[in-house]
């Protein structure tokens, strides 16, 4: 059977010239890194995934889809260099029609050793977007419109995404230019507290605070999605409670199935879902399984059941 999406054989700053432009690293490949899994099913039920697969919009809520070196000891210097490269082979393979993609995230750390600076993280956003910009196979989505035409046209829309707010600082009009360079969903915090409120690893929780309130206040008048998945309970259900819009876990799970604070309460869960947001089940190792199970594809589906 035909491929859902096709990549277009393009692989990243191939616009450039290697030695010259840019040192180049050894990266790990995008297809055959680890042993595919093959979910066993009857050929009918098999013929049913793929009509579900072609005929629906599938979208991931949270992606980092860059490609790693295949020597971890290079990861610091092959950062600071600013580009990563990006799998465009292998979520072609996916037949994904979007991604919600978040970068580099809080490892941009191009200038600096702590992450999550302003300057680093429009360095990392730019070089995407230029890298984006020289291909076919995915173009940058920033509209519902965008990923039906990408479903439509056999293309993947690349939302841009920030995983915590901290890069905007105490500025609120950095939220419009975020915006204005494509971003669509920001999240409030990124497990450690910021100016807008706290995050999941922080003991404490004081809420969201007089610049959060104004920041998600700012993001629905943009029209920019908040997501709370690494934000600390408290901050969270105050957001759902002020957002006029939905509000997003783009990737998290029930704490009541596995005890990880990551994973929210149900109150919270039902909180988002009363904005009329969408909970993303996350995948991620010892984070949605259930207690007493080794982590496994089984057991993330039966957490989301």
């Amino acid at each position: 059977m035909e491929p859902k999406k096709r990549w277009d054989g393009y692989t990243s700053f191939s616009y450039l010239v290697a030695g010259e432009d840019y040192v180049a690293f050894d990266l790990v490949p995008q297809i055959g890194r680890v042993e595919p899994h093959v979910v066993p099913l009857a050929a009918e039920n098999e013929a049913r995934a793929q009509r579900l697969l072609r005929a629906n919009v599938c979208i991931s809520l949270h992606e980092h889809g860059g490609i790693a070196p295949a020597d971890w000891g290079d990861n610091d210097a092959y950062i600071r260099q600013g580009r990563e490269w990006y799998g465009y082979e292998g979520l072609a393979a996916s037949g994904l029609d979007a991604v919600f993609e978040n970068f580099l995230d809080g490892t941009a750390t191009i200038t600096s050793a702590g992450g999550w600076k302003w300057d680093d993280v429009i360095y990392d956003l730019g070089m995407h977007l230029a890298d984006l910009a020289h291909q076919s196979t995915m173009f940058l989505g920033t509209s519902v419109a965008d990923i039906e035409r990408a479903h439509a046209t056999g293309r993947i829309a690349m939302i841009a995404c920030i995983e915590g707010a901290a890069p905007i600082e105490n500025e609120l009009d950095r939220l419009d230019i975020l915006y204005g360079l494509g971003v669509r969903m920001i999240g409030v915090a990124y497990s450690e507290s910021n100016q807008l409120g706290a995050g999941v690893r922080d003991p404490g929780d004081g809420g969201l605070t007089v610049f959060g309130r104004k920041a998600v206040s700012r993001m629905n008048r943009l029209g920019m999605a908040i997501d709370v998945s690494h934000t600390g309970d408290r901050t969270a259900m105050q957001t759902c409670d002020l957002s006029s819009a939905p509000v997003f876990l783009s990737h998290s799970g029930a704490r009541a199935l596995y005890p990880e604070m990551k994973l929210k309460n149900d109150d919270l869960l039902r909180a988002v879902a009363d904005t009329g947001g969408v909970i993303g089940i996350e995948a991620a190792p010892f984070t949605t399984t259930i207690v007493g199970t080794e982590h496994s594809l089984e057991t993330v589906m039966a957490h989301a059941e």
